[in-house]
């Protein structure tokens, strides 16, 4: 390995090459696009642009998708976090996939949600395991 001044530094040609081939390219680095215009003044195809828009049969449904499974992350994660047995673990998961968050109205943020569910689950199992549930044994 060169160790002289310059060595590292990008030459003229393969920065003018860079330059040139991103000149009309993306709009941010962190932009991800796909497919480009034939020129600088040419147009993506219908079918391109689409994808670009979500409006693509490929993307049809993604976000519900996305939702259902950010529900089952968060709460999975939630779950493991505060120690749950498995059996608790996959009732609170099955009744988060279940709901409808949108019925909560402006309280139904995942977490907050999975945290009830979670509380309700396990409450549930411990009146069952201390014999809340049954009446007649409570009233004698």
């Amino acid at each position: 390995m060169s160790r002289r001044p310059g060595d590292s530094t990008v030459s003229r040609a393969d920065l003018q090459r860079d330059e040139t081939t991103r000149r009309w390219g993306l709009v941010t680095p962190s932009a991800t696009r796909i497919g480009r215009p034939e020129s600088p003044d040419g147009d993506l195809s219908e079918n391109v642009r689409r994808l670009h828009e979500e409006r693509h049969p490929a993307m049809e449904g993604y976000s519900r998708r996305a939702h259902r499974l950010e529900k089952l992350r968060l709460t999975h994660a939630l779950c493991g976090s505060l120690g749950l047995t498995p059996w608790q673990r996959d009732r609170a998961i099955g009744t988060m996939i279940d709901l409808d968050l949108t019925a909560f109205g402006s309280q139904r943020a995942i977490p907050k949600v999975a945290l009830v569910v979670i509380r309700h689950v396990v409450d549930r199992e411990r009146e069952h395991h201390l014999g809340l549930h049954d009446e007649e044994w409570i009233a004698e």
